[in-house]
């Protein structure tokens, strides 16, 4: 599986450290730092004692993952007859397979980060169900003074149905009451969300990952700001170059003095359904990098056959007599970890309906 590499697409599986763990459940430390003074002492006295810095221990199972393929016995046949076209066809479909098991896994990891970021992950499937939770600040899960857009067509009959990742998300759809907060309303919220982060995490917040729907709701606010017969200062404030900007590729990367990245990639649940990694009025806001606050613990496996203390995906295969075939098989063990929460924060409802709160309610879960 080593020659497989991760999506480029696959943003935080590809960032994240990915550290060995040979235990088999996961502990980590959630560290809380000082922001206290140090005292004045006297010469030829006794040094003060200060207390350790807050820390508490937290520790999960990890996630085990094993899945297996089963390849047809006419695949297998042409395999072994070398030079042939038939066999290159067959190589092909075997590599297709193989890689499409280990894609499978790289998008849960994938949807596990972004759920450890939003403070909890839920995992409700027939064989498991469990909760992870990262012990997030109350403060650190917030929603704006106004939603940025509101549009009451999507709770109203006719309105917004279905898979919204399948349909897409106009913005202006139907005729329903569109009401947008104002710039400065935006500025507030963004300029408190970084002073949280800045306070709490004693880091400054850096960056900030929503979708591009996400940031057009905050250009149409700004720009209906600019609507009417009176000069709006706010609407004035962005210069020619942001504007260029996002008209050019649909987001402001240093709006507020923060980096902003889109995050657009889609998975498939168990129902053949596709939903976003990140939903539409969404955004995770903080510093993912100072003082290494999240990573992807990597557990050892699990099946006999295993190398003793292997940690990392474990692959192989067998033969089955009867009926002729052969299994390929491939396993994981993972658990995203944050040691520090204070660094980062989601902000929910930006986007919202008018009546049931933000878009979630729109989007397949992922055991859907």
């Amino acid at each position: 599986m080593e020659k497989f590499i991760v999506p480029e697409s696959l943003m935080m599986l590809n960032r994240l450290d990915q550290t060995p763990w040979p235990y088999p459940s996961a502990t980590w430390d959630v560290v809380k730092g000082s922001r206290a003074v140090a005292a004045p002492n006297v010469p030829n006295s006794e040094a003060h004692i200060v207390s350790r810095l807050g820390r508490s221990q937290e520790s999960a199972a990890f996630i085990y993952l094993r899945e297996k393929k089963v390849f047809e016995p006419t695949t297998l046949h042409w395999l072994r007859i070398p030079g042939t076209l038939a066999q290159l066809n067959a190589e092909q479909a075997v590599l297709r397979e193989i890689n499409d098991l280990n894609i499978r896994f790289d998008n849960f990891a994938e949807w596990s980060i972004w759920q450890s970021m939003g403070g909890s992950i839920t995992y409700s499937y027939a064989d498991v169900q469990a909760v992870v939770d990262y012990k997030f600040p109350s403060s650190h899960f917030v929603t704006p003074a106004a939603p940025w857009l509101q549009n009451t067509e999507w709770a109203s009959t006719g309105g917004l149905t279905g898979n919204l990742s399948l349909v897409g998300t106009n913005l202006q759809t139907g005729g329903g009451t569109i009401t947008y907060a104002t710039p400065f309303q935006i500025i507030e919220d963004l300029r408190s969300w970084k002073r949280i982060v800045q306070i709490h995490g004693r880091v400054p917040a850096t960056e900030v990952f929503c979708t591009s729907v996400t940031m057009a709701a905050l250009m149409e606010a700004w720009a209906s700001a600019g609507q009417g017969t009176t000069v709006n200062l706010p609407a004035q404030m962005l210069s020619d170059r942001m504007k260029d900007e996002f008209y050019s590729s649909g987001m402001l990367t240093g709006f507020m003095g923060l980096t902003w990245q889109t995050v657009e990639q889609v998975y498939e649940n168990s129902s053949g359904q596709l939903t976003f990694f990140v939903l539409d009025g969404y955004l995770y806001l903080g510093n993912y990098t100072d003082q290494r606050p999240i990573e992807l613990l990597i557990g050892p496996t699990a099946d006999d056959e295993a190398p003793d203390g292997f940690t990392g995906k474990y692959a192989k295969t067998w033969k089955e007599k009867d009926p002729s075939a052969r299994q390929y098989l491939l396993e994981w063990s993972l658990l995203p970890i944050v040691a520090r929460p204070e660094q980062m924060l989601v902000a929910r409802n930006l986007i919202t309906d008018g009546n049931s709160g933000d878009l979630s309610a729109y989007y397949p879960t992922p055991t859907d």
